[in-house]
């Protein structure tokens, strides 16, 4: 299985550390607790960014430079979200890799 994670460029280095739960919790995890949150299709991980992007923060003529990291598990699935533990034993295991065209 293919996992997409939308995220801005600026945090591209590291896509799968969990940083961003790690400092404010989300959805699916508590604060203090390291966890990515992938999604099966591109569709559904902009989907997911989207829902925590303000507003505010869209501007139609300066579009936020985007990256799109995959992660492939062997393991065939439909479209669904998918947490990923970035202190799992097995971690390194995942391969994240850019995938599509970057904008310049």
């Amino acid at each position: 299985m293919d996992l997409y994670r939308i995220g801005y460029r600026a945090y591209a280095a590291n896509p799968l550390d969990g940083e961003g739960s790690f400092l404010f919790g989300g959805r699916w995890s508590s604060a203090a607790t390291r966890m990515a949150y992938t999604s099966t299709t591109i569709s559904l991980a902009m989907a997911e960014f989207l829902a925590h992007v303000a507003i505010d923060d869209l501007d139609a003529d300066s579009p936020p430079a985007l990256v799109v990291p995959s992660v492939h598990v062997p393991i065939a699935t439909p479209e669904r979200n998918v947490l990923v533990n970035p202190a799992h034993r097995h971690f390194e295991r995942a391969a994240a890799r850019a995938t599509g065209r970057r904008r310049r």
